[in-house]
């Protein structure tokens, strides 16, 4: 009975996410009465304030939506969707008492408490039912049943993946060549979904299976044979009624380049100040150890493969950006002794936070390459220019795991754009976090910095 009460027709678990969060609402709201007013017995309007932002609620965190099955998919988006309808309630809220000219009878300091903690308290508890639900799954209960429709290659994929992830829950009850009699099969099975994972060639197929299922309830899936296709932040998209397979796009075509802004701009704004002693030392440096001038401009590539000018403190005797560039290599004569130092500590980059500042790099990101090493490499590195659909960085991925200085083998720039792309295709706040907290202790100094 345990196992039918949580075979998901995923109305269970959204009713439990449902009340998870009305709970987490009032959790929170009673924990910021106690830290702003030292107790629970709070002015009547605090109680009445609490009632309309639950009442609100439940119609406006389904619009995100919330509470669509989740399974398999990404913590982070769930995490994401949580945040923006979370944000969303609670700056309706403010603006409700604003245009109601309410707002001076509240402390603002306790509706940042109240908002901080449903946002934190709500993230542990989807996190926690989530662990829970995987742990539930990979036991046998709240599986749902499928029946997998696909040829020898396609089929066995994903039969196989799915097998894998146990923690999906996802059972797989039959394997089928093609669809005939399968409306009879649904009769006398408990099925949930179909997945059809056939080439794109089978369209005639794909389209007899979709019309013998016409007469079922069951939920249709559609494998796209793309496996063979040099995929990157992929989705799938409705543009004007049409299903919309998108094969390559940035993740920043979202909000996420609001959030990725945010965080670039606060950030660099923090560094700079933390930093600016530092950069006064470095450039006294640069000016007395050699003649020329303290900082070095760079034309290289950025977003869109757009022109950008880079800066960073001089290091060299010369001043390259021409088709003569050559990049540096280890006892380069052109590098100065103190620009040596700089080089190896990755001191010379710190003017880059102003390009982070002008919107022209981000903190993490490709590396920027010389115009030069940009043009020979992308004629002999398949995806290549695929790492300028984000901005480029002053750290990254590449970088902080060894891909960092000199790339005189075609190999090692073919593995730091490796490194590049995985980087566009898992990107998130939290990854960027862990590659600036990752710089710090591994990323500096590089003995492939020449």
């Amino acid at each position: 009975m345990y196992k039918a009460l949580l075979k998901d027709h995923f109305r269970f678990v959204g009713i439990i996410l449902r009340l998870l969060d009305l709970s987490v609402l009032l959790i929170s709201c009673l924990l910021s009465f106690l830290i702003y007013f030292e107790h629970f017995n709070p002015p009547s309007n605090y109680i009445h304030l609490l009632l309309i932002v639950l009442f609100f609620s439940v119609p406006l965190f389904p619009y995100f939506p919330l509470y669509r099955t989740w399974r398999g998919e990404s913590l982070f988006n769930e995490v994401k969707a949580y945040f923006f309808a979370l944000s969303m309630l609670f700056l309706s809220t403010a603006l409700l008492l604003f245009l109601l000219k309410e707002g001076s009878e509240y402390s603002r300091l306790w509706f940042v408490f109240w908002y901080s903690l449903a946002l934190f308290i709500g993230i542990f508890a989807r996190i926690a039912l989530r662990i829970t639900l995987r742990k539930l799954r990979t036991k046998g209960y709240n599986q749902k049943n499928i029946v997998i429709i696909g040829d020898d290659n396609l089929g066995k994929k994903v039969t196989d993946t799915l097998s894998q992830a146990d923690w999906a829950g996802f059972h797989i009850k039959a394997i089928l060549t093609d669809g005939k009699k399968l409306s009879e099969y649904l009769k006398n099975e408990t099925i949930d979904d179909v997945w059809i994972a056939l080439p794109l060639k089978e369209e005639d197929k794909v389209k007899q299976i979709l019309k013998e299922l016409m007469d079922t309830t069951v939920n249709i899936r559609l494998v796209p044979d793309i496996f063979g296709f040099s995929l990157l932040n992929h989705s799938i998209t409705e543009i004007a009624g049409l299903p919309v397979i998108e094969l390559t796009s940035s993740p920043m075509n979202t909000g996420n380049s609001f959030i990725k802004s945010i965080e670039d701009k606060v950030l660099a704004s923090l560094i700079l100040i933390l930093i600016s002693p530092i950069m006064l030392v470095v450039a006294i440096g640069v000016k007395m150890s050699s003649s020329g001038p303290i900082f070095f401009r760079q034309r290289r590539y950025g977003l869109s493969g757009e022109s950008i000018w880079v800066w960073k403190f001089r290091s060299m005797t010369v001043c390259e950006d021409d088709a003569a560039f050559k990049q540096a290599t280890a006892n380069d004569k052109r590098v100065t002794k103190f620009g040596a130092f700089i080089r190896r500590t990755s001191l010379d980059e710190l003017p880059q936070f102003i390009n982070v500042l002008q919107g022209q790099m981000s903190i993490v990101g490709p590396r920027p390459h010389p115009v030069k090493l940009n043009e020979d490499f992308r004629q002999l590195i398949p995806k290549y220019m695929l790492r300028h659909i984000v901005k480029p960085g002053i750290t990254g991925w590449a970088q902080i795991n060894g891909y960092r200085g000199e790339t005189e083998t075609l190999e090692k720039m073919e593995q730091r754009i490796t490194y590049d792309l995985y980087y566009i295709d898992n990107w998130s706040l939290w990854l960027d976090l862990k590659i600036i907290f990752l710089t710090v202790f591994k990323g500096f100094i590089d003995k492939n910095a020449y």
